[in-house]
């Protein structure tokens, strides 16, 4: 199934809040299950894999969705220039490709790190559209 981001910033952000709340406290959650229950702990790698491919997916879709309809932005402000399609396509795939490094390695925090980075991202994204819409 192919996920096409919405044009609200809102639900947008809802969206990423959730896949990001899946791959962190969902990994959390079975990795303590299965160190607890002494099973293999490998299952919990799946949770941040998973919010990582739809990262790449989502970032994928959008910058299409951008470069067709030819979405300008100014660069007054790092979130202006973190808005060019471009830009933000290479930084967001080299993140999402840098935290699936990490599940690999099994340096699980560093990948959490850069899910939280993305909700980050995306936090700032939804005031920005927030406050020029209010505007």
């Amino acid at each position: 199934m192919v996920y096409t981001p919405q044009k609200h910033p809102k639900a947008a952000f809802v969206t990423i809040s959730i896949i990001v709340f899946f791959g962190v406290i969902g990994s959390w959650i079975t990795r303590l299950v299965t160190n607890l229950t002494g099973l293999d702990g490998g299952l919990y790698k799946l949770f941040p894999l998973v919010a990582f491919f739809y990262w790449i997916q989502y970032t994928i879709i959008l910058a299409y969705l951008q470069f067709m309809h030819k979405s300008k932005h100014g660069s007054r402000s790092f979130t202006d220039i973190m808005l060019n399609p471009i830009l933000r396509f290479f930084i967001f795939l080299l993140l999402s490709f840098w935290g699936i490094y990490h599940v690999f390695l099994g340096q699980i925090l560093i990948s959490y790190i850069i899910l939280i980075g993305w909700w980050g991202f995306s936090l700032n994204f939804y005031l920005y559209y927030k406050n020029k819409n209010w505007k």
